[in-house]
């Protein structure tokens, strides 16, 4: 298990946990937690609910329920949009012994060329 903190500094994250929210969105946990059953790309109705939060240009993310673990909420960051200030924490230096490939991927994420070999 690969577990990471990240800090994110934006006043403009959806917080779709809230119970307000929910309702002012006419939706619930389940619903955005349920089975995804038509697999096509962009027809579940959390990827429609995430295109239009991503479309009014004044959201930088969303607050989601874990459908895996129940207790659990995840961030949900629209990378285009990490004009904000972000910063991959690793006081223990952890990140260079995890697999290349997860490590290549955060490097994207995070915009670092890779290193030339």
């Amino acid at each position: 298990m690969l577990m990471l903190a990240v800090r994110v500094d934006s006043n403009k994250i959806a917080d779709l946990t809230n119970s307000d929210t929910e309702r002012a969105i006419a939706t619930n946990r389940e619903e955005l937690t349920a089975l995804i059953l038509d697999r096509k790309r962009g027809n579940a109705s959390t990827q429609i609910l995430g295109r239009v939060a991503y479309e009014t240009d004044r959201i930088d993310g969303l607050i989601v329920w874990s459908r895996i673990l129940r207790r659990s909420k995840n961030l949900v960051l629209f990378p285009d949009r990490l004009g904000m200030a972000y910063e991959l924490y690793d006081p223990k230096n952890d990140l260079s012994s995890i697999h290349p490939d997860v490590m290549a991927a955060m490097n994207h994420f995070m915009g670092v060329e890779p290193e030339a070999r």
